[in-house]
């Protein structure tokens, strides 16, 4: 399942075989959705309003990001609907190199 995920992503995407993708799929049963979480690196800093505002005005998507009054996605204000819910946007807190960085040289 996890395999399928990277591969169809990376198509979607229209990444390179070769792009670092991970996933961890879990088994869960529900009746009403599915549910993602999903980590992007980017190479250049990413203004969380920003994207929140492109979110906002993406056909197909319902932005869903008000934790202070626990407004988040869940599969039961989800069913229903076709369009995705998305949120719970923020920074990660720890920092990692970039993909396309090589890592130091340990030898040395």
């Amino acid at each position: 399942e996890e395999m399928k995920v990277t591969w169809e992503t990376r198509k979607i995407c229209g990444l390179p075989d070769d792009f670092p993708l991970s996933c961890t799929a879990v088994r869960i049963p529900t009746i009403r959705a599915h549910s993602e979480s999903i980590v992007v690196e980017t190479e250049r800093p990413v203004d969380v309003a920003a994207a929140r505002q492109a979110l906002a005005q993406a056909p197909g998507v319902k932005l869903v990001d008000n934790t202070e009054q626990l407004e988040y996605p869940m599969p039961q204000t989800a069913t229903g609907q076709y369009d995705v819910e998305v949120g719970r946007l923020r920074h990660r807190t720890v920092r990692r190199r970039s993909w396309k960085t090589p890592p130091p040289d340990s030898t040395t």
